[in-house]
């Protein structure tokens, strides 16, 4: 962990033995949460250890409003609860039945004000999947041209969706959907 101000390291948080940290999200009080492929980890904002899950093949962790914990595990997102680690629910789409995506899930980004979130899998599943967060349904999908990893990120208002792929960017408006 470094210091905004400074860049001096201020910390380190480091999971259980072979374990590799992938993603990390800053909880509202200070406190991380890590993921390493097999478990997903809380520390303190002091830098102890607090709560762990296990969860094979999470890769993406993302906090999101209302005390709650998105993780792309495998081809899923699941929904936590932030401070227990307690599972909340899987999200699955009606066509897969068995997942959110056709590969693991590695681009994980909650929209500015919380509802929504939206997923992107591996190199050859171009799918981009917005989620609402309430019921667990996706509202959308899209696809981006392109090869290689897809990276994930909301306008800072929520109004556009922005993805990347090897040389191209891609945006689409959104607007939530009527009740």
């Amino acid at each position: 962990m470094w210091d905004a101000d400074t860049g001096r390291e201020v910390g380190r948080r480091e999971p259980p033995a072979g374990g590799t940290v992938s993603s990390f999200a800053v909880l509202p009080g200070g406190e991380l949460v890590t993921c390493d492929g097999r478990e997903l980890r809380r520390w303190t904002a002091a830098g102890a250890p607090a709560a762990a899950a296990p969860n094979p093949g999470v890769g993406r962790v993302a906090a999101a409003p209302g005390g709650v914990l998105l993780a792309g595990a495998g081809r899923y997102l699941d929904l936590y609860d932030a401070v227990r680690l307690a599972a909340l629910d899987r999200f699955t789409t009606r066509e897969l039945r068995r997942g959110g995506h056709e590969e693991f899930v590695r681009a994980l980004a909650v929209r500015p004000g919380g509802g929504y979130a939206a997923t992107a899998a591996g190199d050859s599943d171009r799918t981009v999947r917005v989620w609402e967060l309430a019921c667990g349904r996706p509202v959308g999908a899209v696809t981006v041209p392109g090869t290689g990893p897809i990276a994930l990120a909301w306008s800072g208002d929520g109004r556009t969706l922005l993805a990347t792929g090897d040389g191209h960017t891609a945006r689409w408006a959104f607007e939530p959907p009527a009740a």
